[in-house]
């Protein structure tokens, strides 16, 4: 039987029953997934920069990671580099930004909520590519029904609530 102590409660000014027991342990958490590496990927140690990511580490498509292996995932990093005839923002644009920076500059979105989105953006699209039966041809391009399928999913709700309000 456990034995119950009970101590004075000076906020209270009453007796109050507690009880003894060792402290429950705080869960730890991983620490985020980082890599390190220089633009040439070897060497100078000095312009080593470290990304985090939380599944995929999209900023190094060169990494050695096995997501990356996948040619579903390498395809849908790909499509999302196309930005077409978009205007460009009022930011520096390199050539290695794609859709999701141009929506972030352009509307302001904070650049860790962009990161995620992608990589959320990247795993939908790689998922739908990779339950097509039979697999497309080339593998390693996405496929425009999985791209207008996920559109259509994602919109739904929109254009529901624009179509209610007329």
């Amino acid at each position: 039987m456990e034995r119950m102590q009970y101590q004075n409660s000076s906020s209270s000014g009453g007796m109050s029953r507690g009880r003894t027991t060792a402290p429950t342990p705080t869960p730890v958490l991983p620490p985020q997934q980082t890599i390190s590496r220089n633009r040439r990927g070897v060497g100078d140690e000095e312009e080593v920069q470290e990304e985090t990511f939380n599944i995929l580490p999209l900023h190094d498509m060169l990494a050695d990671h096995d997501a990356l292996r996948f040619p579903e995932v390498r395809a849908a990093h790909a499509a999302l580099q196309v930005v077409g005839e978009l205007p460009r923002p009022e930011m520096p644009w390199r050539g290695g930004m794609d859709l999701l920076d141009w929506l972030g500059a352009f509307f302001g979105f904070q650049i860790g909520n962009v990161k995620n989105q992608r990589e959320h953006l990247v795993l939908l699209l790689a998922n739908d590519q990779m339950k097509l039966q039979p697999p497309p041809e080339p593998i390693d391009q996405m496929d425009q029904g999985v791209v207008r399928k996920l559109r259509k999913k994602v919109l739904k709700n929109y254009i529901s609530w624009c179509s209610f309000l007329g």
